[in-house]
């Protein structure tokens, strides 16, 4: 990058936008600018369009590649793949996101303005519902619940003991006890196309290599105390988000702001 940065030819210029270089990205950015104003006045309509239209595009395309029967084929589904991110998916689902991520920070900055700390907002945002992170992590507390409730002791001390790696390969090779086995296909068949790095297509699946969600999974066996299961926490910020503001005093920051607030 800096060798780019340093090359002449690309070096910037200084000159301004020609009008019709702002006719050109007034016409890509009115149209997204108002799809996120459409957002903004009807969330839930458009995450249930775009969820929608998201999940038929994707079950269409399984289907195709598991016709598919030669690399020409599934090469050219890619292509069709990639086309419809690009261009369909991406300047309906981007302005969603730009409305939900802005409405996101504006709530830090109201709650960070009204207790001096933003912890409170980021508490509230864990409860949230249709937050695809949080669902997953309360799928996967849901596993590690049917381990440690529905297998015999031999299995249980074998899934907390083990190595993550060793759980993965034995996993993939279909050699787990049937409860653990059986408690993990279901999570991989939802979310098994995720991953550490996930945005890389070159980056291993979580149906590939198990090792970091045995792990958590492992982690989440031996949680005893209630108030901090996922599902607990989930809970503390769904309360969290209906509670009047003036009631969560122990969010309230000591900053210069608060101190020298004398309704505070």
């Amino acid at each position: 990058m800096r060798g780019l940065l340093d090359d002449p030819q690309l070096a910037p210029t200084g000159a301004t936008l020609g009008f019709r270089s702002i006719l050109r990205l007034l016409r890509l950015f009115l149209p997204l600018l108002r799809v996120v104003a459409g957002a903004l006045r009807r969330p839930d309509a458009r995450r249930v369009a775009v969820w929608q239209m998201a999940e038929s595009a994707l079950d269409e395309l399984e289907q195709q590649f598991l016709a598919a029967t030669s690399l020409s084929e599934r090469l050219a589904l890619w292509q069709r793949g990639l086309d419809f991110v690009t261009q369909t998916a991406f300047p309906k689902l981007f302005p969603v996101v730009v409305a939900g991520m802005g409405s996101f920070f504006q709530l830090r900055r109201l709650v960070s303005s009204e207790l001096g700390s933003d912890r409170l907002a980021l508490e509230a945002a864990r409860g949230l519902p249709h937050n695809v992170t949080t669902e997953m992590d309360l799928a996967l507390w849901g596993v590690a619940q049917q381990i440690r409730s529905e297998a015999d002791p031999a299995a249980r001390a074998h899934f907390a003991a083990a190595d993550p790696a060793d759980l993965a390969d034995e996993y993939l090779a279909g050699t787990l006890p049937p409860v653990v086995q059986s408690a993990l296909v279901g999570f991989l068949a939802r979310y098994g196309f995720r991953g550490l790095a996930e945005i890389d297509l070159g980056r291993p699946r979580w149906r590939e290599n198990l090792a970091q969600i045995m792990q958590t999974a492992q982690n989440y066996a031996q949680i005893t105390d209630p108030d901090q299961a996922p599902d607990a926490v989930f809970r503390r910020g769904a309360v969290a988000v209906a509670l009047p503001i003036t009631s969560h005093s122990r969010y309230r920051s000591r900053s210069r702001r608060t101190r020298n607030c004398p309704r505070c």
